[in-house]
């Protein structure tokens, strides 16, 4: 025998025959050699992987053990019959893609408040799909994916105003099977925090500078104090709806900035002038 026979339908991913795609991320790939044959996997860069298993029957499977990046992966066989004669196959590609239960990602604030009134909604999927964005039952935007990226937003147009939503991102897999969607709800804030003081005026011996009274929806918002370019102190509003900053060391005459910026993204100044 001149060389190891390997036939043309090697590669196997589980999915339809001849697939070049798969979202297992630790694929396995198959084949068939003469029985007794030794077949070997290596990396794009000549690496060998490891060995495959060849069973009685000629019959082999490699897994890949070590997780692969969601992009395309170049690997090439050898294969060794007992007789040490040698066979390669070369730069054979798949692609590894997002499982469809990991492919939609919340909107591109980490937060559940925004003041964006055209908020984004962006994942990765699986070529072939449909992405499609819903808010409050109604359809807002729509995409066919190519690319194994998907970004969804509210038309300028169709703008949001301030307020309460339900969203849905529902991916339809286009094969006839039950499409895969994912929920949330998204608050729409546009509103500026109101800035005040407890003590309205500001004093050259003040040992603490602070507030008290705000609602929830100020809560968690960042309040800076700062002279000119230095920053005094900075601090949160808590749950309590107050914030303190200790010790603000001013001194009469200066100007005296009070920043709040909200979780949404909203943001106000005033200057106080310390007597």
């Amino acid at each position: 025998m001149d060389k190891v026979t390997i036939d043309e339908g090697f590669v196997n991913f589980g999915l339809a025959e001849g697939a070049e795609t798969t979202t297992d991320d630790t694929p396995t790939i198959s084949g068939k050699v003469e029985p007794g044959s030794t077949v070997s996997i290596f990396n794009h860069a000549g690496i060998r992987l490891g060995d495959a298993v060849v069973e009685s029957n000629g019959d082999w499977s490699f897994t890949f053990q070590t997780p692969l990046a969601i992009a395309e992966m170049t690997y090439s066989i050898k294969a060794t019959d007992l007789q040490d004669n040698t066979s390669v196959i070369d730069e054979q590609t798949f692609t590894v893609e997002a499982p469809l239960e990991e492919m939609v990602a919340p909107p591109p604030e980490t937060k559940e408040v925004t003041n964006s009134q055209t908020p984004s909604f962006e994942g990765n999927v699986e070529n072939g799909v449909t992405a499609k964005l819903f808010i409050d039952g109604n359809e807002f935007d729509s995409v066919d994916i190519s690319d194994g990226h998907f970004a969804l937003s509210v038309p300028a147009e169709k703008e949001l105003d301030e307020g309460n939503y339900h969203y849905r991102i529902v991916i339809d897999t286009n094969d006839g099977g039950s499409p895969i969607e994912k929920s949330g709800e998204i608050e729409i804030d546009i509103t500026p925090p109101e800035i005040w003081l407890d003590n309205d005026v500001l004093h050259e011996n003040d040992s603490v500078i602070g507030a008290s009274g705000y609602e929830s929806n100020d809560f968690g918002a960042t309040v800076t104090v700062s002279k000119g370019d230095e920053v005094i102190g900075q601090t949160t509003i808590g749950t309590d709806g107050s914030w303190h900053i200790d010790n603000p060391n001013y001194k009469h005459g200066e100007e005296i900035i009070i920043s709040i910026e909200d979780i949404a993204g909203n943001s106000d100044s005033h200057i106080y002038q310390v007597d």
